[in-house]
């Protein structure tokens, strides 16, 4: 087979390898992919990645998902080290319970941020997110020598910023992907959300052994507003801010 490929023209080598690898999903029932541009899907990335607009929102989702496991991984953490250092009030509720309820609160703030963004667009609802977000990690941090409520609620709430997002980043990539490559794109998605989740924690830890001091958590979770804010610029830079204006001016 690969002795015969040889001899003929690259361009019709191309269409019998395509054939071949549809007739072998046909024969796995994986999917019929119909036409080259739906192939595509199969084959690889790269025209979701020519997609200027669904990247924008693509880029937005990894770093949300990078700060938000950042946040999860290392709060408790960093409550604990608050309340140690600073002692706590005896009302005040343990760092696994102070935890816990920001994750409640952020999970409603998710749903508020996805109907908000309906009535003032999805474009300013996420500069709005992340920007916010962003400050927020750079108080967040630089607060492990105040008084442990004020950490508290600082996690708490920049915790609810960083959920705000949530769904108006994915939606913005579901309107935003071509309707034949839609399934690629949001694999994409998906794929790069995880990334940033997993990249997340690691650089904190990091920046926490390479600082080693007082002023470790204001650097580890300063580091942070960098990464959102570059996010925010690569997503409308490409675009989706543009793009998601006309969108949402459509209903449904």
């Amino acid at each position: 087979m690969g002795g015969s490929l040889g001899r003929i023209s690259p361009r019709r080598r191309d269409r019998v390898r395509r054939r071949s690898d549809r007739r072998d999903c046909h024969a796995l029932g994986v999917a019929d992919f119909g036409d080259d541009r739906a192939f595509a899907t199969a084959a690889g990335f790269r025209p979701v990645l020519r997609n200027r607009a669904a990247m924008g929102w693509i880029i937005g989702y990894t770093v949300h998902t990078w700060e938000l496991s950042a946040l999860r991984a290392w709060g408790v953490t960093f409550l604990a080290a608050v309340c140690a250092s600073q002692g706590a009030p005896p009302w005040l509720p343990d760092p696994t319970m102070l935890f816990t309820l920001a994750g409640l609160a952020g999970i409603a703030v998710s749903i508020t941020g996805n109907e908000t963004a309906q009535q003032w667009g999805r474009g300013r609802v996420v500069t709005v997110a992340m920007s916010t977000a962003a400050a927020l990690s750079l108080l967040t941090g630089w607060s492990a020598s105040a008084l442990a409520v004020v950490a508290a609620v600082l996690v708490v709430v920049w915790n609810a910023a960083i959920y705000f997002d949530s769904s108006a980043l994915t939606a913005g990539t579901v309107q935003a992907a071509d309707k034949e490559l839609r399934g690629a794109t949001m694999g994409l998605h998906s794929m790069c959300g995880y990334a940033g989740g997993f990249i997340g924690p690691l650089g904190v830890g990091l920046v926490l052994d390479l600082v080693g001091s007082s002023q470790g958590w204001g650097v580890a979770f300063g580091h942070l507003a960098l990464i959102t804010l570059t996010g925010l610029f690569f997503l409308r830079r490409l675009g989706a801010r543009s793009a998601l204006q006309t969108l949402a001016a459509t209903p449904g």
